[in-house]
């Protein structure tokens, strides 16, 4: 009986002990959870069109599925217009200073050894990223790997550069990085060439 007492105090004077050592102070209990930053998202305000003449790579005519992208705060679905027919956009798209960047998609075979495309930071070497400075503009390039559809260029545009588009660099790095992990996703489902679109909404 004197073992059986004396083992019972041991085991609850531990317990105890335990509870008191584990618990969080009173003022860690009060305190609310970490916040975490809401995800953003850019829709497609224009595109899945056709054009010719990429950004960056001078007079040139290399076809390409274009697009233009907003954040969604400040995008307006079919307020801006045809897409252009060349490389430059249109100065008469209207609210372009809401754009936050133009995207040309394009299987054609790119030269990028002029001297003005540079490594893009941040990004790894999975997309062989680049970038190009064009006066206040910056022109992020990746590679993508399409399968069984071939290799694809993405150009992103920054007409005014990424700060200017409420950006920072990192920001901008997971942006590229979430719309070509969601454009090879639906890539690899469609059947047909025709199918092939870009991503309406990406959150990053």
């Amino acid at each position: 009986m004197f073992f059986y007492r004396s083992l019972k105090g041991l085991l609850g004077s531990g317990i105890g002990a335990a509870i008191l050592l584990f618990s969080p102070p009173a003022h860690a209990q009060d305190r609310p959870p970490p916040s975490i930053p809401p995800a953003q998202e850019i829709i497609l305000v224009r595109g899945n069109t056709w054009v010719l003449g990429l950004p960056g790579f001078g007079s040139n005519r290399f076809s390409a599925l274009f697009g233009e992208y907003r954040r969604a705060e400040s995008a307006e679905p079919g307020s801006a217009g045809a897409a252009p027919d060349s490389g430059a956009p249109d100065a008469a798209i209207p609210a372009a200073e809401k754009t936050t960047f133009f995207l040309w998609l394009s299987g054609e075979g790119l030269d990028f050894s002029d001297g003005a495309w540079q490594a893009r930071p941040g990004l790894g070497a999975a997309y062989s990223a680049r970038q190009r400075r064009d006066g206040e503009g910056l022109i992020i390039s990746l590679s993508l790997n399409g399968q069984s559809w071939g290799a694809y260029t993405a150009l992103f545009e920054f007409p005014r550069g990424i700060a200017a588009a409420g950006l920072t660099e990192a920001q901008a790095n997971g942006l590229v990085q979430a719309w070509a992990a969601k454009f090879l996703y639906f890539l690899a489902l469609v059947k047909t060439a025709g199918d092939m679109s870009l991503p309406a909404v990406v959150e990053f």
